[in-house]
């Protein structure tokens, strides 16, 4: 049994290749304290236009850059904690609400949430009335979700925060269109993800791994049948 099992949570775990969930667009924006846009204070991850660029790092590495199309972002979402450090430059509001777009779909939020304070680490909650701008700076109705699914995964926001520049830690790595210093403090954040493959993923790799076990216990019986003199192999088959 306890092989059958090892084979099982192997299978799953190489098979995490087969499932697919980027995300590829996020708009944070100033909001009431319902997560209704409000003070016309934008910023996204499009680059281009005229909205102000949100920037992304994991780690030291920044996931976005510049103002071309470096300023977008494609992040594959594998099973597992992907935790992002956000930074924006100008800004003056001090409610934030944010929207993310998945798969290339930029005119349709998927996860939706408001940062109810102001401006600090006070938790976030789920925008479930009213509109959220999606990439392109265009208002849609808000999905009333925190998750996401698609690709054999699910996406859930698990920690989003939007500070004003005032609050720790103060510095100054961004500007409004580049992730350069830019002689003022950033408005920033993180935001994270946990992603999970679904329940019916699972049971399908699951049970796909448990009949190749089963049928690779078969052969080698049949092989180590074939080499006893006098067996019939046929008798193994069963």
């Amino acid at each position: 049994m306890k092989r059958v099992l090892s084979t099982v949570f192997l299978a799953i775990g190489a098979s995490t290749c087969a499932f697919a969930l980027n995300l590829t667009g996020i708009a944070l924006f100033s909001a009431d304290t319902s997560g209704n846009p409000s003070g016309g204070q934008r910023w996204n991850t499009l680059g281009g236009d005229v909205t102000y660029n949100l920037y992304l790092r994991q780690g030291a590495a920044w996931v976005n850059s510049g103002n071309g199309a470096e300023a977008r972002i494609d992040v594959p979402l594998t099973p597992g904690v992907h935790f992002f450090d956000i930074y924006g430059q100008p800004g003056s509001g001090s409610h934030f609400g944010i929207s993310l777009m998945f798969d290339g779909t930029d005119n349709a939020p998927r996860i939706a949430a408001h940062n109810p304070s102001a401006g600090s680490d006070t938790g976030f909650s789920v925008t479930s009335s009213g509109s959220v701008y999606d990439l392109n700076s265009v208002l849609r109705p808000t999905p009333n979700s925190l998750s996401y699914s698609s690709g054999g995964l699910t996406a859930t926001l698990t920690k989003s925060i939007y500070m004003s520049p005032t609050m720790p830690p103060v510095q100054d790595l961004v500007q409004g269109y580049n992730n350069i210093p830019g002689g003022g403090n950033d408005y920033h954040g993180v935001i994270e993800l946990t992603v999970v493959p679904e329940p019916s993923s699972m049971l399908v790799l699951g049970a796909g791994a448990a009949c190749s076990y089963f049928a690779r216990r078969r052969r080698r019986s049949i092989e180590l049948a074939s080499r006893i003199p006098g067996s019939d192999p046929v008798r193994w088959q069963g």
